[in-house]
């Protein structure tokens, strides 16, 4: 079984060498602004807005690394006997009390994601702050939305999905969630994310910090409910934290593994 496991991931994953199995994600130092009675550890963007409404670049960033990263599960989980694209990046409103805003997508391929892709989404001007997710999953079932998939840790998932192919070389996974990250739409032209170097590090105070900056930005009473499910994304699926570019932009990282990245 061992010997049949080992030849899968070489096929599944096309690298040889040897793997790292614990993805530790790539990190990156950002400018964090104190906020509250302590620093909830926030950064903070521009979106461009106009007469029309107002439009966001997101552009994918696929850096090799030394360890298994969100790119090589989505490759595991790629159904190459379909034609249609396999995947989906959806930017979602995350409380119930928005549940009137749609989620605003846009479909791609693996193959787009290999060769660098950018695309923008185009917003309404909100008159109120909004929560969303900034979501990256599987959609073969073309649903136009991430957040009600399931999710799981990605390692656990690598695992899950050898001993299925292993059982039954048809196996197709189940659509789920690969990436999350928290994005606020604050006002008209200022977005916040969290920076989240490590997420399983995270503490309660940091997240009580956190629910009373939304809070006071965008008070509803579902604002609890929604950071429990923001703390439970973010800590199972240890996404690489949002950038932010010049010109409205955000940045989506997306790691791929490369045994030449690993020390000799």
């Amino acid at each position: 079984m061992k010997i049949l496991i080992i030849s899968l991931l070489v096929v599944l994953l096309g690298v040889g060498g040897f793997l790292v199995f614990k993805s530790q994600k790539v990190t990156k130092t950002a400018t964090m602004m104190p906020e509250l009675a302590g620093n909830p550890r926030l950064k903070y963007g521009a979106i461009s807005c106009g007469a029309s409404g107002c439009s966001l670049t997101i552009e994918f960033n696929v850096p090799e690394v030394c360890h298994l990263g969100d790119y090589n599960f989505m490759r595991v989980d790629l159904n190459k006997a379909s034609s249609k694209p396999n995947f989906l990046l959806s930017i979602e409103p995350m409380s119930p009390v928005d549940s009137s805003v749609p989620p605003f997508s846009q479909e791609f391929t693996l193959k787009a994601l290999q060769t660098g892709l950018k695309t923008t989404l185009h917003f309404p001007k909100y008159k109120k702050p909004i929560p969303f997710g900034v979501f990256v999953c599987k959609d073969a079932r073309a649903e136009k939305r991430c957040s009600e998939k399931q999710y799981m840790d990605l390692d656990e998932m690598m695992s899950s999905n050898f001993s299925a192919f292993a059982a039954n070389p048809a196996y197709r996974s189940p659509d789920r969630i690969y990436f999350f990250q928290f994005l606020l739409w604050e006002s008209e032209n200022r977005l916040v994310a969290m920076d989240d170097q490590d997420p399983m590090l995270l503490t309660d105070s940091l997240y009580a910090l956190r629910l009373q900056y939304l809070n006071q930005r965008a008070p509803t009473s579902e604002n609890s409910t929604l950071m429990d499910k923001v703390k439970g994304l973010s800590q199972t699926l240890r996404s690489v934290p949002l950038d932010f570019g010049a010109d409205s932009k955000i940045v989506i990282t997306l790691p791929r593994y490369n045994q030449k990245n690993c020390p000799q």
